[in-house]
């Protein structure tokens, strides 16, 4: 991370939810450049997606709320392990974007009170390149056969629209996997396990339906063999290079207005207003002459352990917080020792390290002999969390 020219560079804790739904603090820095890649980057994409899931679940409940019917179709095609990216990524966007415009479709949507639809990628050995797109509608009909049934009437519209991009749109393999509908419990399970945590913290197997790209960016400095990490850094920028530009999920002003009344028709869903974000410290302005202060050069190799101490020193009390902090980062790892163990950790397979004793608890401790501890979450700390940030190290150094 640099510096944003002529804004200042600063430390603070916030809250956020956790997977059990309660608030935890929640330490970041402002004033400082991001890519903006939510698809492909981990640091950028987590808050991206949680907000992106936010709406889709919302909207959901809503729907069902109302007694709308629920249904999801996936569109995929037929693809070969030596297929590039780019071509079976063209084949299903230009075979939906088509539909789309066809007279099937608008009949459908007169139906249909809000959609939305999510794309993703998956790769595997055998079967190479799989993106799919997961179409979500909120339909009006008397039940859930009927608001299937007309999902399925889109069926052949895509399936001739998939032949002439060149994919099979033909053959009764094509017809059974390039498009399927799902009811209301297929949308509730889709939905519950969508976003970049789920990805992160999955197991590292390379078999069953394949890996995503940011397992493939794991796999990339984590697979054991040079060989596969090659491997997989390729298939990943492959990934990366179609997908620029392009969107991951799209939101119909529909699905927009039933999530808009999740507060009014979950009331007691609301949360109390959470606690104002407290600012730790600040790290100086960055500027033509001065492109990076001396307080973010010590400061940026120490993002984590700054990161996580601010959240852990912010229930003691705001009083010399930044002082507190500091110590704690000092005598903490860097990131690049981070990255160093977790990278061995990955790559010889080895269980989790049990947390022990922090530094303000233990005395003298190395930043050496503090790494390997460090390296595994407290109990009471967000695991998915904690992976993601060491993950966005590690995809950044």
């Amino acid at each position: 991370m640099t510096q944003i020219r002529g804004a200042e560079t600063e430390q603070w804790v916030g809250s956020r939810k956790s997977q059990g739904g309660t608030a935890v603090p929640n330490g970041y820095f402002t004033g400082v450049q991001r890519c903006g890649l939510g698809f492909l980057c981990p640091d950028c994409g987590f808050s991206k997606m949680e907000t992106m899931r936010s709406t889709l679940n919302d909207g959901i409940a809503v729907a069902r709320r109302l007694g709308f019917r629920l249904v999801m179709m996936t569109l995929t095609t037929r693809h070969a392990r030596e297929e590039a990216a780019a071509d079976v990524y063209a084949r299903i966007a230009t075979a939906f974007s088509r539909v789309k415009r066809l007279k099937v479709w608008t009949r459908m949507m007169q139906r249909v009170e809000g959609f939305s639809w999510v794309l993703e990628w998956t790769w595997s050995e055998a079967g190479g390149f799989h993106p799919h797109f997961h179409v979500v509608l909120a339909v009006r009909a008397d039940s859930q056969e009927e608001a299937e049934e007309l999902a399925r009437s889109v069926q052949p519209a895509y399936m001739r629209q998939l032949d002439r991009t060149g994919g099979d749109g033909t053959s009764p393999a094509a017809w059974e996997h390039a498009f399927h509908v799902s009811g209301a419990e297929a949308v509730g399970n889709y939905m519950a396990k969508w976003g970049t945590a789920e990805e992160l913290t999955k197991g590292h197997a390379k078999d069953g339906a394949g890996m995503p790209p940011m397992r493939l960016l794991r796999e990339s400095w984590a697979a054991r063999s040079q060989d596969d990490r090659n491997q997989a850094a390729a298939v990943w920028w492959e990934i990366a290079c179609v997908m620029k530009h392009k969107s991951q999920l799209y939101v119909s002003e529909g699905w927009t207005a039933l999530a808009a009344r999740f507060s009014e028709l979950f009331p007691e869903e609301q949360e109390d207003d959470p606690p104002a974000p407290v600012r730790i410290q600040g790290f100086g302005s960055a500027s033509r002459e001065v492109p990076m202060t001396d307080a973010w050069m010590w400061a940026r190799r120490r993002r984590l352990s700054l990161t996580e101490s601010a959240e852990e020193e912010i229930g003691r009390g705001q009083e010399d917080i930044a002082t507190r902090v500091n110590a704690r980062a000092t005598l903490g790892p860097t990131d690049d020792e981070i990255v160093a163990e977790e990278r061995r950790i990955a790559r010889e397979g080895e269980d989790e390290v049990v947390d022990v004793a922090s530094p303000d608890e233990s005395g003298d401790m190395t930043s050496a002999e503090w790494v390997a501890p460090r390296l595994r979450s407290r109990t009471d700390r967000n695991v998915d969390n904690r992976k993601i940030r060491i993950h966005s190290l590690l995809s950044i150094l």
